[in-house]
């Protein structure tokens, strides 16, 4: 048979229409035709560089929702680190990782893949349950399928459907895996920005989109997130002054000076998943923001308790209690900040626990903590959303 019997680029031209997030991380994978492996795989170049190296002979044979599932589960391997930082330093253990990861990723592409494959729920994984990591089944195979898999060349295209030899290879040094990786994160923030702009993910399940999102967000720290934020409300208004000299009119009409200043709100959630430790490490970097800004703290549920809102002095040695422990709704901080025209910025913390509001007509920043941000990572959308860690 030919090389040119199965020609990839006719998939790769539907599959734009049909999975337009792995399409364009199609782009990013090199393709090689490689009959010296019997199925599909990928692996890391010399040069820091992703490739897929597959079979035509063996992938003609398949449907075109085949081929769409073997190349989601390959873009997986990569997408979910199992080629890179995720894999164990132990090469003994190569086995056991392998069938890990396909457990994981096939929990999602049953019936779009090839029957050879492994599964949970099925055959010797018949107990495993679904939708787990990989880190989690790594942990749970016992020894006998480790060994049974292992005689039976799992991993190298004899077993199962993809090859997954070029994981391990000794020859790719440290430093080249490590900027290959660097380059994936950023290829995927830039990939799932624009799939979430556009809603176009295509069919990658929502625990797959978030993990993307949160591995791809860039941590600061936050503290210095919050100051800068701040600063950046900051307007300035022109005054006249006699002390200074009118460019235009010299000692005829009065100079004019600018004065710098903003107004800040910060809205704390008083709902009881609200942390009083989160709370007080936010509180405790206000005195540094009054520097720079004019603070006004209010607690809100799902009203904003106004009788309760304290200007916050430079080295007050008053801080706000917990008030109220209802509901949440962020769109009554919105709508008060929206007919209150004296602020030019409003900070919320809070669990992210309710549906995310309305346009607001000044900058908004979220502040949450891990727990919170790991459910819900692209609850803020295009905005700021702090992580306080």
């Amino acid at each position: 048979m030919s090389e040119n019997t199965f020609d990839f680029d006719k998939y790769l031209t539907t599959f734009v229409i049909d999975e337009p997030f792995f399409a364009r991380f199609s782009m990013l994978i090199t393709k090689v035709v490689n009959r010296n492996i019997p199925t599909i795989g990928v692996c890391i170049n010399k040069h820091g560089r992703f490739e897929m190296h597959y079979n035509p002979e063996w992938l003609s044979q398949f449907s075109k929702k085949i081929i769409y599932g073997l190349l989601k589960h390959e873009f997986y391997h990569i997408i979910l680190k199992h080629v890179t930082g995720r894999a164990p330093k132990d090469k003994k253990d190569a086995v056991r990782w392998n069938l890990a990861t396909d457990l994981s990723i096939n929990s999602f592409l049953e019936g779009e893949v090839p029957e050879c494959g492994i599964f949970p729920g099925k055959g010797d994984f018949e107990k495993f349950p679904k939708f787990k990591l990989s880190e989690s089944y790594y942990a749970a195979i016992p020894e006998e399928i480790v060994e049974k898999y292992q005689n039976g060349g799992y991993g190298d295209g004899e077993a199962g459907f993809d090859v997954h030899d070029g994981w391990s290879s000794e020859d790719i040094p440290e430093h080249v895996k490590k900027y290959a990786e660097t380059k994936l994160r950023s290829d995927l923030q830039k990939l799932s920005e624009q799939a979430m702009r556009n809603n176009q993910w295509g069919s990658v399940p929502a625990d797959i989109q978030g993990k993307i999102i949160s591995e791809c967000r860039t941590f600061v720290d936050w503290e210095t997130a919050i100051r800068y934020f701040s600063s950046t409300t900051i307007r300035g208004e022109k005054m006249t002054t006699q002390k200074r000299v009118n460019k235009r009119y010299p000692y005829i009409q009065p100079g004019t000076k600018t004065k710098r200043f903003a107004r800040l709100l910060v809205a704390s959630d008083e709902s009881g998943s609200v942390s009083d430790d989160l709370r007080s490490r936010l509180t405790s970097c206000l005195n540094g923001l009054t520097k720079i800004v004019e603070i006004d703290y209010v607690p809100f549920d799902t009203e904003v308790q106004e009788e309760y809102l304290f200007h916050w002095r430079k080295d007050t040695s008053e801080y706000p209690v917990r008030k109220k422990s209802g509901g949440t709704c962020f769109q009554c901080v919105t709508d008060f900040v929206n007919q209150n025209k004296k602020y030019d910025g409003v900070i919320i913390l809070t669990d992210l626990g309710a549906p995310f509001p309305g346009r607001c007509r000044i900058p908004r920043m979220w502040v949450t903590d891990e727990v919170n941000f790991s459910t819900q990572p692209d609850f803020a959308g295009n905005e700021k959303l702090v992580v306080i860690r």
